[in-house]
């Protein structure tokens, strides 16, 4: 469940490396970074993982297999990557509103 999205942001940071595009370093540095944190131990995120887990996977795999292909130096289509990107963005829009807000039993005072 929430272990695809390291997976992901470890694909998009070869992505980076192989098209030099900075924005799938970033993509990488947040999916694999702060996403990544914000999800951890947040147990009342999981009927939401559940609900959005095929998208997560199917968007997971394509940038996986880009991945791939850059790695053994077979050529990208750079638009085939950017669509990749979208899909991705699309797929993490609702984890990312959701671990925007305050986690349950938390609030916003300090």
């Amino acid at each position: 469940m929430k272990r695809d999205i390291p997976s992901i942001a470890t694909n998009l940071g070869q992505l980076a490396d192989a098209t030099g595009e900075s924005v799938y370093a970033d993509w990488a540095r947040y999916v694999g970074g702060d996403l990544t944190q914000r999800v951890n131990d947040r147990e009342d995120l999981i009927p939401l993982f559940d609900e959005h887990m095929e998208r997560i996977n199917a968007a997971g795999h394509w940038v996986n297999t880009l991945a791939k292909r850059a790695n053994m130096d077979k050529p990208l289509d750079h638009e085939e990557v950017a669509d990749a990107l979208k899909a991705v963005r699309r797929v993490l829009k609702p984890i990312h509103e959701a671990v925007a807000d305050t986690p349950p039993g938390e609030s916003d005072a300090v």
